[in-house]
């Protein structure tokens, strides 16, 4: 006879030969199975969502800065301490925005804060990085002193002024009497398809700068450097107005990012 006391005692054990383990206890498996795993998210860490940031400051310690894509530098010049996730993303809306890294340079900090999203700082700061690089280039440009000018140094002289350009610049290149550089100076600034100026426009500083001769030099933004039915044109009857002055036209050379022409080897001269 079992008391009544012993009687939960007794009922504990018959559940445990049963297999029942209590509320908080999980049963166990029976032979030859594994007991049923939970099913589990893996939850991506701020490190893995910021990764291609944080390897593109060890690629510039480590490889420098000329590996790294455009995209890369952008978000290093957005936030130079880290760069961030914002600065990456960031970096990618501004070159989508703005179509490429070539035409930032076509709008000013406010204009590049707007289309963008981002602050003024910083587009401050990254139109300040493409200026010094521009003037970089322009400082280690071939020094055309000394040397009589042809087609060739004309662009290697115009290639890092002006090929890179969303609008027309002209400028003319005075010369001696040996053809060697004396100066230049800008006598036109357009839009995307042209520039209006006249040859007295050119003539002025030509005149100014006792020029025994010059060359006039512009660029083409769409990037074909063959000279339009308006080139032609106008420079004829710049070659006109000069020889008027006893001042010749040597050439009128048209540039463009890889490519340049001349209008005297194109027989306009």
């Amino acid at each position: 006879m079992t008391r009544r006391a012993d009687r939960p005692r007794a009922d504990a054990a018959r559940a445990s030969e049963a297999g029942w383990q209590g509320p908080c206890k999980q049963r166990a498996g029976s032979a030859g199975t594994e007991p049923a795993k939970a099913p589990s998210m893996r939850i991506q860490s701020h490190t893995e969502k910021c990764a291609p940031a944080l390897r593109v400051r060890e690629r510039a310690v480590l490889e420098g800065t000329a590996p790294l894509a455009d995209r890369e530098l952008l978000a290093l010049l957005l936030d130079p301490a880290g760069p961030s996730a914002v600065a990456w993303q960031a970096a990618g809306r501004v070159l989508d925005e703005c179509g490429g890294i070539a035409r930032l340079t076509g709008f000013g900090a406010g204009g590049l804060a707007r289309i963008s999203g981002i602050d003024r700082r910083s587009a401050l700061r990254v139109l300040a990085a493409l200026e010094m690089g521009r003037r970089a280039e322009r400082a280690s440009q071939r020094d055309l002193s000394g040397e009589a000018l042809s087609a060739s140094s004309v662009f290697d002289w115009a290639r890092p002024k002006l090929s890179a350009l969303d609008h027309e610049e002209i400028w003319v290149l005075c010369v001696d009497a040996r053809t060697r550089l004396r100066s230049t100076w800008q006598v036109g600034r357009g839009g995307l398809h042209g520039c209006a100026v006249l040859p007295r426009d050119v003539l002025v500083p030509v005149v100014r700068d006792a020029a025994a001769a010059f060359v006039l030099v512009h660029n083409h933004p769409s990037g074909d450097p063959t000279p339009s039915h308006e080139d032609v044109v106008f420079t004829r009857a710049l070659a006109q107005a000069g020889a008027a002055l006893s001042i010749p036209l040597l050439d009128h050379v048209v540039v463009s990012k890889g490519a340049y022409r001349s209008l005297l080897d194109e027989g306009h001269l």
